[in-house]
């Protein structure tokens, strides 16, 4: 029997309890035997991250911990550096993993712009995305290939923004909604996120 593999891409900076509810109701509704957390070492659709790379990775490997998947932390993007395409961390996990169905985990305001993805025709006859049905979103993109394979992930919208948490760091103002207590205690620990502070 294949294995249900699926990628969770993104700066994770920081990572926040909307990720990890995700990722939760992706691996239970979905039958996922792992999820793969993915940070960027720079996303070709944003300016470069705030909080250091082995800080995030840190971060989240703390917010795994205490969750109830089974999941994993790759630094095979950062390790690679600059710009990634998820063509090329597609293929990097499929030849690590050949037997295996593999799924990538979007927001339903990344799937409106899939089209614009690096060799997506190819990328789409590789993988299975796993959209994460978003308010006011139609998760409609007539520019994919037919024969995209889609599955539809409904759940209750969680708002948090890590930009938004940034900003509460820097504000001292509560992060429990947000964020894991131990995450929060490494956050206060390296400071990180106050007065501007950028990736060390």
């Amino acid at each position: 029997m294949q294995k249900n593999l699926a990628i969770f891409g993104g700066s994770f900076d920081p990572i926040h309890k909307a990720h990890i509810k995700i990722a939760e109701y992706a691996s239970n509704q979905l039958f996922l035997d792992e999820i793969i957390f993915l940070p960027n070492a720079c996303s070709p659709f944003k300016d470069s991250n705030i909080a250091s790379d082995i800080d995030r990775i840190n971060m989240i490997s703390i917010a795994l911990k205490n969750s109830n998947i089974k999941a994993s932390v790759s630094d095979y993007e950062i390790k690679k550096g600059g710009k990634n395409f998820s063509i090329d961390s597609a293929k990097h996990f499929l030849n690590l993993n050949p037997d295996t169905n593999l799924h990538w985990i979007i927001g339903a305001d990344q799937f409106e712009l899939l089209h614009l993805w690096k060799n997506i025709d190819e990328l789409c006859a590789l993988i299975t995305w796993i959209v994460v049905r978003r308010p006011n979103h139609e998760l409609k993109n007539d520019n994919l290939p037919q024969s995209i394979k889609i599955k539809i992930l409904d759940i209750e919208e969680t708002p948090i923004s890590a930009t938004e948490i940034r900003e509460k760091i820097n504000q001292e103002s509560d992060l429990s909604f947000d964020l894991d207590e131990e995450i929060i205690c490494y956050i206060n620990k390296k400071n990180l996120y106050k007065n501007g502070n950028t990736r060390r």
